[in-house]
């Protein structure tokens, strides 16, 4: 049994509805831009699914999201506040000496942090959160966990424990370009060509196709209609990523407990019962 997931095909088509079917490509080439024997539609088609992957991440949708564990995490090699170590996909280090070592790395499809747990390495202890901050770090002395992080440059910066770690990271991840598959098909993917692959999210044909004219109408220079269709593709993201509003919260903060009873106040059962995430 396969997932119910819209193909390209299907996509690519809810678009020539919404496009009249009449909209030509660009020149010298002759024809529909989003028919799939082309040259740009393959092309058109990723750009869009691109952009769809970024409005969707930036809801933090779920089906984009993934785990990622870094057992024993090196320790600083320096107590200075001024050296800090930077995490990228091309490997770590420590400003100290500036070596990179290729391990650890962040995940080849990681698009950006959205939470980060850490705890002394082997210690089998709850992991405390690390904050991510927007700011620079502050320069203070290291201690035994970093506590604190900073998304910059696709890196990760973090101040340097002085002792080794396991970090664990939750993040957006991407689905890569839709290609042909000739053999050996991954994951939510068939053998054939590019415009037959499933996309492997759950009922995305219509903010997909909006993408895909916003691709058309701004090569076209219509920026009055990528406006338009824009505004209508942001809406109908969104309510695809709601569909994880309903996403159960759990406690993790005794201090809610500690709370006077109102309306607005998690409790433990009830009809107005939320439990409240740290």
């Amino acid at each position: 049994m396969t997932a119910p997931y819209d193909t390209v095909n299907s996509v690519r088509i809810a678009a020539e509805v919404r496009l009249n079917g009449l909209v030509n490509t660009l020149q010298p080439i002759s024809g529909r831009i989003v028919k799939n024997d082309q040259a740009f539609s393959q092309q058109v088609f990723n750009n869009s699914f691109r952009r769809f992957q970024e409005a969707l991440a930036n809801f933090k949708y779920t089906g984009l999201q993934q785990e990622t564990t870094f057992s024993s995490f090196p320790a600083a090699l320096s107590k200075d506040p001024l050296t800090q170590v930077t995490l990228g996909f091309y490997g770590y280090t420590d400003s100290y000496n500036g070596n990179l070592s290729p391990i650890p790395a962040l995940p080849a499809n990681m698009i950006r942090p959205y939470q980060i747990w850490e705890r002394i390495a082997g210690s089998a202890a709850l992991l405390t959160e690390v904050d991510i901050l927007t700011d620079a770090l502050p320069k203070v002395p290291k201690g035994p966990w970093n506590r604190q992080c900073q998304w910059l440059d696709d890196a990760l910066l973090l101040p340097g424990a002085l002792q080794t770690t396991d970090i664990a990271m939750l993040y957006g991840a991407y689905i890569a370009d839709f290609a042909d598959v000739p053999a050996n098909p991954g994951q939510n993917q068939v053998i054939g060509p590019w415009y037959l692959q499933p996309v492997p999210i759950l009922r995305c044909q219509d903010p997909l196709a909006d993408f895909i004219c916003r691709e058309i109408f701004y090569a076209r220079g219509d920026m009055d209609a990528v406006a338009a269709i824009e505004a209508m593709a942001q809406a109908s993201t969104r309510q695809l990523a709601a569909r994880d509003a309903t996403e159960p919260e759990s406690i993790y903060k005794s201090s809610e407990f500690g709370k006077m009873r109102d309306p607005y106040t998690p409790t433990e059962g009830g009809p107005r019962s939320q439990m409240v995430r740290r």
